[in-house]
Parts: C-alpha cells; sequence; structure tokens
C-alpha cells in the first residue's frame, strides 16, 4: 500500500498537493505512511459505524415487522376465537335450547284434514252408509308388543340339563 501512495504522488503530485483534505500532505515517507495509516484507520472506523448503522436499522426493520405479523396474528387469533365462540353458542341453542316444534302458530300449521271435516260436516257419515259393514267399521288399533319381555324359547327345542358338581370343599360361603 504504501508503493501504490508513492507511485500516485509521483504520477500527479500536484493533485496529491491539492486534494480536498484539509491536511497537509507530508513531504517525508514516514509522515505519508504514518496518515496512510491513519486514514485507513478512520476508514475502517466509518466503515464499521456504516455496519452497525445498517444493522441497527436491518434490527428495527425485523422489529417492526415482527410487530405488524404478531398483531396481525393476533386479530386473525381473535376473530377466529369469536367465530368459534359463535359456533358454539349456536350448537348449544340447537342442541339443549327450545325445539323448533314448539313455535307458536304451528300447532294449526298441518290441520287440513280437521278443516276440511268441519266444511263438509255430515257428508263423511252419509258417505259411510253405502259402504259395506267392513269398511265402515273403524278399524282398531293393533295392539303393541309388549317391550321388555324376551318371547319364551320355542317347545320343539330339545332341552338339556347340565348338573355342575362343586366338591365338598369348595361349597363354602363368604
Amino acid at each position: 500500500m504504501p508503493d501504490a501512495a508513492t507511485e500516485l504522488l509521483k504520477v500527479a503530485p500536484e493533485k496529491a498537493a491539492t486534494s480536498a483534505s484539509s491536511r497537509p500532505i507530508p513531504e517525508d515517507l514516514e509522515g505519508l505512511k504514518a496518515m496512510v495509516g491513519a486514514l485507513i484507520a478512520e476508514v475502517e472506523r466509518v466503515r464499521e459505524e456504516a455496519v452497525a448503522s445498517q444493522q441497527r436499522a436491518a434490527l428495527e426493520v425485523e422489529q417492526r415487522i415482527t410487530r405488524e405479523v404478531a398483531q396481525r396474528l393476533t386479530r386473525e387469533f381473535e376473530q377466529r376465537l369469536q367465530d368459534l365462540d359463535e359456533q358454539l353458542r349456536l350448537q348449544r341453542a340447537r342442541t339443549f335450547g327450545r325445539s323448533s316444534e314448539a313455535h307458536a302458530g304451528q300447532d294449526s300449521l298441518f290441520n287440513e284434514a280437521e278443516v276440511a271435516a268441519g266444511e263438509a260436516g255430515a257428508a263423511p257419515a252419509q258417505e259411510l252408509a253405502g259402504l259395506p259393514a267392513e269398511a265402515a267399521a273403524p278399524v282398531a288399533a293393533k295392539s303393541a308388543k309388549p317391550r321388555g319381555k324376551r318371547a319364551p324359547l320355542p317347545a320343539e327345542l330339545p332341552r338339556v340339563d347340565v348338573i355342575h358338581d362343586v366338591p365338598e370343599a369348595e361349597r363354602t360361603c363368604a
């Protein structure tokens, strides 16, 4: 590096003398070496400051982005939580709430037969008079089979009695 500086001074001594630097350029080689060393140290210091400044800026940008992402995720989570709460509330209302058949006005919704019978009046009795006795007789409701009682086994199944003899020593009760 000192050789390049020396060559620069040999090639353009007037440019080196009129540089933008406020420091005077020394004429001896040792002074130039010291000045170049100081300039290199200053360049390194400025470079380190620039790198540190870039790192701080990158860290600030990263923190801002992290905050924004966290806020967005929090909003989405809260929205999802509200949706699930609403779904749970609706499901509980469907499961444990009032039955849909108990709404007011539904008791007369399917009364077409009663309405038609009320308008026809005595017409059903006249129609039944012309029918045979079997058709005119009211149909008895089929008797329901009693629940919870097992039907007996058919009599034609063979029956076998199996006797299990327990030895005398094992015939003790607690």
